[in-house]
């Protein structure tokens, strides 16, 4: 194995400069697995790292959180892959990201990729699929509920969308008229244009309300949430962080209070589970919008930026073969 790399990176300046040189191969533990990537997808959290975590770290930083590949090297305590398997998986804090021909990162936080996707599919999945999953489980949703889902054609917001129905939830969707098809497409029961529609006018009666853009704060959604409804956030805008930091205190010593709550993405082995099943049982598929090369990283950010995406957006890495 080669001991270099290609691989997007920033280093500590303020204008969040991006390279795509050479780094070294990231070490692997005990535990972990190194993966030779195919494909890694563009999140929000990406663009967002480098603006607030790249300023005041003091060594470059390996962009990406998730992506599928192959494996080619196994810690000696990992019990669950071996090398050659295809596997999709994500990393929350990653310094050594997977916007990288190799990938290293946790067992628990990894998947073998189901039969029916192909790698660039499962790319796409593992930090989407798992935020969607948290933050319904905490929302404590259950069969017959009804569930408000902002940004509904969005990445999160299109498997959330999804794994609701799976987990026997009625759906209402908010998105543009573009993509009201689509949406109901994913089994939404009701879509919301918000280029004519206010969501905060029209919706009454609803037990769970997953913000995946940002747009509203609990504050503004508390009139449409049923007595012990739950608002949930992926990006807290700055008017409702006070509040969501006090939901969350409270929520800590009373169990029944479900106030508000911004999720803090948690990889492991169960919920990457849950997902695969998902997928194998095609109650989850990832839809791709545009396939980007590592050279073009800069220009998929800027896209991302506008939040007009539809589903996800992918980086193909080593030729991003299927």
């Amino acid at each position: 194995m080669k001991s270099a790399m290609r691989a997007v990176y920033t280093t500590n300046n303020i204008n969040g400069k991006i390279h795509v040189g050479e780094k070294d191969l990231p070490s692997i533990g005990e535990r972990d697995i190194l993966v030779y990537m195919h494909a890694a997808s563009i999140n929000p959290i990406d663009w967002r790292f480098i603006g607030f975590i790249a300023p005041f770290y003091p060594f470059s930083i390996t962009l990406g959180h998730d992506g599928a590949g192959v494996v080619v090297a196994v810690g000696k305590k990992v019990s669950r892959f071996s090398v050659g398997d295809k596997v999709y998986g994500l990393k929350v804090y990653a310094f050594r990201g997977s916007f990288a021909e190799y990938f290293a990162l946790n067992e628990n936080c990894a998947d073998r990729i189901p039969d029916n996707i192909s790698l660039i599919e499962g790319a796409a999945l593992p930090l989407v699929g798992l935020t969607a999953i948290q933050a319904l489980r905490w929302a404590r949703l259950e069969p017959g509920q009804h569930v408000l889902v902002i940004g509904g054609s969005g990445g999160v917001g299109h498997i959330a969308v999804q794994v609701a129905k799976a987990q026997g939830a009625r759906v209402t969707a908010v998105c543009s008229t573009r993509n009201v098809a689509f949406v109901k497409s994913l089994g939404a029961d009701e879509v919301i244009d918000y280029t004519w529609q206010d969501a905060l006018e029209v919706v009454r009666g609803v037990d769970v309300v997953l913000d995946t853009v940002g747009k509203l704060s609990h504050r503004q959604c508390r009139p449409l949430l049923n007595p012990g409804g739950c608002y949930v956030t992926t990006f807290p805008n700055w008017k409702s962080i006070p509040e969501v930091l006090l939901s969350c205190t409270i929520g800590r010593f009373f169990r029944n209070c479900r106030l508000s709550w911004f999720v803090m993405l948690n990889g492991n082995r169960k919920d990457m589970e849950t997902l695969s099943a998902l997928v194998r049982e095609e109650k989850v598929v990832v839809a791709i919008d545009t396939l980007f090369e590592m050279k073009d990283i800069s220009a998929a950010f800027e896209i991302s930026k506008q939040s007009r995406t539809v589903g996800k957006n992918v980086v193909l890495i080593n030729g991003g073969e299927k």
